[in-house]
């Protein structure tokens, strides 16, 4: 599935990685969303992202990164307000992301501000 995502040819729109707790391979994920230019939503809800891959995720998403993924569902991937600042900056530059779902985390204060902040940016 992953390669697929990395070909010029993959016209996949929707892709759904929920609850697949052995996964690992975020980083070959996160370097096919770098290129992809078809993939508009994804799940990755009841995962075991953490902080580290989301800030990995993030940089995939920020500047030079994926620019049509649309809807990203990140709810119970245990981010905390380490993952949820660095999602929070990618906010920032990237005009394509208009749902994001990080519901059921670990995110307190000081990533829900900065979360906050970046919406207002």
């Amino acid at each position: 599935m992953v390669d697929l995502l990395s070909r010029d040819e993959c016209q996949l729109t929707t892709l759904d990685l929920s609850a697949n707790t052995g996964m690992a391979a975020y980083g070959r994920v996160w370097a096919a969303l770098r290129t992809n230019t078809a993939l508009v939503a994804l799940s990755l809800a009841d995962n075991r992202v953490g902080d580290a891959r989301a800030v990995a995720l993030a940089e995939a998403l920020g500047p030079g990164g994926n620019g049509t993924l649309r809807q990203l569902s990140l709810r119970r991937c245990n981010i905390t307000d380490e993952g949820a600042s660095a999602l929070a900056t990618m906010l920032c530059t990237n005009t394509a992301l208009t749902s994001l779902d990080l519901g059921a985390n670990y995110i307190g204060g000081p990533g829900a501000n900065a979360l906050a902040k970046a919406l207002r940016a």
